[in-house]
């Protein structure tokens, strides 16, 4: 697994993005935006060669690597919505939300000529324990589902404990801030898009109401506490739906992510 550290750098010297691209003609701000928030899989040489002759440092200081790879995949569990018809059967009144949780798999590869192919796959939870209504009068049906990322899928002490001890080595230990800010990202990532696969029906039914929409954002807790505990159990929410104007959509969002 490779990253580069060009966000921290500038963070360090107190750089601006504008600044080195005024002082780099071959390299435009947008590439350098892209190299920093490590968002290609490739970069090419002369990009490299440049930033690093720009701040002085070896392509060794400009990457940070680690000997695997780590990926993630997620699959919706238990039952998500729910919808309340109006008297006339014609139109949705009501949405709820209810034990809305995804079985999550971190898998950590690696291959080297010593030891070959070798895997290990942590089960995760994400589940969403709390909501927030939205302070913004213009957005009537605005809410954020607050999800908990917790370890674990198997309510047996001992598998949880073995787990929990390989688990927190390898977060612990073996990732550095950058690279644990990169599986947080892939993480939100992947349940925003099985959220919006989850409530495509919703929004087909919406295609059809007038004046009404219900736009949903996303918060993730990366706690990674033990899945079942009494302590974090699932959040529910209903949705009423009130007329607006001009707008039949739902939204699922991460623009409020600190990731």
């Amino acid at each position: 697994m490779l990253r580069n550290r060009l966000a921290e750098i500038l963070a360090e010297r107190k750089l601006r993005i504008s600044r080195v691209a005024n002082d780099i003609p071959d390299l435009s701000r947008n590439t350098i935006t892209s190299v920093a928030q490590n968002d290609g899989k490739m970069i090419q040489l002369n990009t490299i060669n440049l930033l690093c002759q720009y701040l002085e440092i070896s392509p060794s200081e400009f990457f940070e690597y680690l000997p695997f790879d780590i990926s993630f995949t997620a699959e919706p569990h238990g039952e998500i919505s729910k919808f309340t018809n109006d008297d006339f059967g014609t139109s949705i009144n009501t949405i709820d939300i209810s034990n809305l949780e995804f079985e999550g798999f971190l898998k950590k590869v690696a291959v080297n000529e010593s030891l070959g192919y070798n895997e290990k796959t942590y089960d995760l939870t994400i589940r969403q324990t709390s909501f927030a209504k939205s302070d913004d009068p213009f957005e009537l049906h605005g809410y954020t589902l607050i999800f908990d990322v917790l370890l674990g899928a198997s309510d047996n002490t001992e598998i949880f404990s073995k787990t929990k001890d390989k688990f927190n080595e390898l977060w612990n230990s073996n990732l550095t801030d950058g690279f644990k800010s990169i599986i947080k990202e892939i993480i939100t990532s992947e349940i925003n898009n099985k959220l919006m696969n989850e409530f495509s029906d919703i929004q087909f039914l919406f295609e059809s109401i007038k004046d009404k929409s219900i736009k949903i954002d996303t918060k993730f807790n990366f706690s990674f506490e033990d899945a079942y505990s009494e302590d974090i159990q699932a959040g529910n929410i209903t949705v009423i739906l009130n007329k607006q104007k001009n707008n039949s959509s739902i939204d699922i969002s991460d623009d409020d992510l600190p990731f």
